[in-house]
């Protein structure tokens, strides 16, 4: 394990960003299931196929916006004000409690 702990946050941070990109991505693909069972005619097809290209627009646009402008503010408050992230981020490790 390389780096510093900061660097391992950061990456710890962004594994979970990836993690929740990816599962938008498979709810949206698990609803244009769902919906592709109700086709019946061509028409449908078509406004199915907007409907998914229209959710694809709304994914990209929110994935623009933010690695633009909400991950560069992050990533600078969490560097002005790191101590009480670090604070509030720390747990108890679970297994041996030492009795007084």
């Amino acid at each position: 394990m390389g780096g510093s702990k900061a660097e391992r946050i950061e990456a710890a941070a962004d594994r979970m960003a990836a993690v929740i990109g990816s599962l938008h991505v498979l709810a949206a693909v698990s609803v244009c299931f769902a919906a592709l069972q109700l086709i019946r005619r061509w028409l449908d097809l078509r406004a199915l196929a907007g409907a998914m290209f229209a959710l694809l627009l709304i994914l990209i646009v929110h994935g623009v916006y933010y690695r633009t402008l909400d991950l560069p503010d992050m990533q600078r408050e969490f560097q002005q004000h790191r101590e009480p992230h670090q604070r509030r981020s720390q747990t108890r490790p679970i297994g041996r409690l030492r009795s007084s």
